[in-house]
């Protein structure tokens, strides 16, 4: 659920920003999907999963959340910064520091969904089978 919604969420994100009328960037640098368009598309989910199992394997709570998800943020611009350069997206009238806040309002929402799926899961397994 975790890499579903990891791979979801930003390419909703991506296919409501990026078209008309916002237009706000373009990603990939030719309108034909390519090989490396296609691998993009599969680097969302593995960065949900490790920020999701960072947080778990190092219990994170309380203030160490807000920094797990500004360090995380500050990751994705890198990685974001790095595929501007490599022509991956071409920002039009997008700041990368919108970009920032973007991932950390993602990632928020990321936790609560984890943490409401998992409560549910637990309750769906403690329930008595008929």
């Amino acid at each position: 659920m975790i890499v579903l919604f990891g791979i979801t969420v930003p390419k909703l994100w991506d296919a409501t920003l990026a078209v008309p009328p916002f237009e706000l960037y373009d990603i990939n640098d030719y309108p034909k999907l390519e090989l490396m368009d296609i691998l993009l598309h599969f680097t969302y989910g593995p960065f949900a999963y490790f920020f999701i199992y960072g947080y778990a394997r190092f219990r994170i709570r309380g203030p160490a959340t807000i920094a797990w998800i500004v360090g995380y943020s500050l990751l994705g611009i890198g990685i974001e910064w790095i595929g501007t350069l490599a022509g991956v997206f071409t920002h039009k009238h997008w700041n990368l520091l919108y970009s920032f806040f973007v991932y950390g309002c993602l990632q928020g929402l990321l936790l609560v969904f984890t943490r409401l799926w998992l409560r549910s899961w637990e309750a769906a397994r403690r329930r008595p089978r008929t």
